[in-house]
């Protein structure tokens, strides 16, 4: 039996977490994530808040301010026109630039908008404060007064990435299907109209899409309803998954198709990354469900094959079958459904998290383990990250705990286990 997509929101029980105390619980409104751009880190905790630390060279640490640096988290500050914090459930960043879906469907952007990413309808570059994304082409809707004053509303997936820092572009995705897409559109990445180089509020791209992903790449790439890859843009990496690298500026996109139906994407720099699972006739979901990986597209560092050759389809990853997150930039994680993680690429600063610094190959094939500073396995995990633009990794455990290696120039590694906790699972919040 083959399924067709599906979400799924995962929360813990009664939607709280905490101890028995009733005065420790605090609702949570998110699944705990861990997200990052060139230099900073940001952490959402289940209760709706967001976390950052890094540098902030464009406002990105959402403080209100400019430069300076975090080497410890600090709360972004996202407050309504009361002046009423607001809970956000999803947090994506790239670059310098950073997005965040409230409880609402509303959209939140801060950080670096160059290329007009953050869809605030602004040419400001440098956004310290975070600011709802305008409507653009979203029609209004008569029950939602935001989006009727002008904002993008309904939205239940994000995505940020770019070629460049300076040439990023965001996609927003509609209860519904409906992407709307903003910023550098250099390689019509979200419109096929000639001669728009940017897009400074989000206009539509597509429909029936269910998840959207962008990497370190100028190619937006959208799972569809009926489970296949549908890529927009560059596509001289093989990014489309057709085997075609050619640039047809008339037409710049393809899809790329699997045995079975795709559940999630993620795309790496200039490569793709999908989870297909099979499902068998009479369904016992610990025995019968299995997640495989395929990829496609550059293989610049490795994390496909040693031979660094481009991946020009869709091909299995050898000998993994239980994937559940996938995800990363130059360096590309997956981790299993018991929580374990791999990693695999590029290795120069650390950020595969196998000890040391190396310039030797780590394909995600080879499944190298990430190892903690006191010399324990990764495990539990919930949320990983490996920075589109940067050279740094994070992921969050179920203890509450995120811990981050590679690249600390900026802080943005936070001295290995950051300062932060995203819930106690004893005594609730902290």
């Amino acid at each position: 039996m083959t399924v067709g997509t599906f979400k799924v929101e995962v929360r813990p029980k009664d939607s709280r977490i905490g101890g028995s105390d009733t005065d420790s619980y605090v609702d949570s409104v998110a699944y705990p994530q861990v997200v990052s751009g060139t230099n900073t880190t940001y952490a959402l905790k289940p209760n709706g808040t967001v976390w950052a630390w890094g540098g902030n060279e464009y406002g990105q640490l959402g403080s209100g301010q400019i430069f300076g640096t975090a080497i410890y988290p600090q709360q972004v500050s996202i407050k309504d026109e009361n002046g009423d914090n607001v809970r956000i459930v999803k947090i994506a960043a790239a670059g310098d630039s950073a997005l965040a879906i409230d409880t609402t469907g509303h959209v939140w952007a801060w950080g670096r908008n160059d290329s007009g990413q953050l869809g605030i309808d602004s040419t400001s570059v440098k956004v310290s404060t975070p600011e709802r994304v305008k409507i653009g082409e979203q029609p209004s809707y008569g029950d939602d007064a935001l989006s009727q004053a002008g904002y993008i509303s309904n939205i239940v997936d994000i995505a940020i990435g770019g070629l460049t820092n300076d040439a990023m572009f965001a996609l927003f995705v509609e209860d519904g299907g409906v992407v709307y897409g903003s910023g550098n559109n250099a390689y019509n990445q979200i419109s096929m109209e000639s001669g728009v180089n940017n897009y400074q509020a989000p206009i539509r791209v597509t429909d029936s899409v269910a998840q959207v992903a962008i990497g370190n790449s100028a190619t937006s790439h959208m799972l569809k309803f009926d489970g296949s890859v549908y890529s927009q843009g560059k596509g001289t990496r093989y990014e489309y998954g057709t085997g075609e690298n050619t640039d047809n500026v008339d037409f710049r996109a393809g899809t790329a198709e699997m045995e079975n139906r795709v559940m999630a994407i993620a795309a790496g720099s200039e490569n793709v990354m999908a989870i297909t699972y099979a499902l068998a006739q009479d369904i016992t979901v610990d025995t019968d469900v299995t997640g495989s990986v395929w990829v496609w597209g550059a293989n610049k560092n490795g994390e496909f094959g040693e031979m660094k050759l481009d991946v020009t389809k869709p091909t299995k990853l050898a000998e993994i079958s239980n994937a559940v997150l996938i995800g990363g930039c130059e360096s590309l994680y997956i981790v299993d459904s018991n929580g374990t993680p791999i990693m695999g690429g590029l290795a120069s600063s650390g950020q595969l998290g196998v000890g040391g610094l190396s310039s030797d190959v780590y394909t995600l094939s080879g499944k190298s383990n990430v190892v903690r500073t006191d010399g324990q396995i990764a495990s539990n995990v919930l949320s990983m990250t490996s920075s589109v633009g940067g050279v740094h990794s994070a992921y969050a455990d179920s203890d509450g705990y995120v811990w981050a290696f590679g690249k600390n120039d900026k802080g943005s590694d936070c001295k290995s286990r950051c300062n932060i906790r995203l819930y106690n699972s004893i005594n609730g919040w902290l």
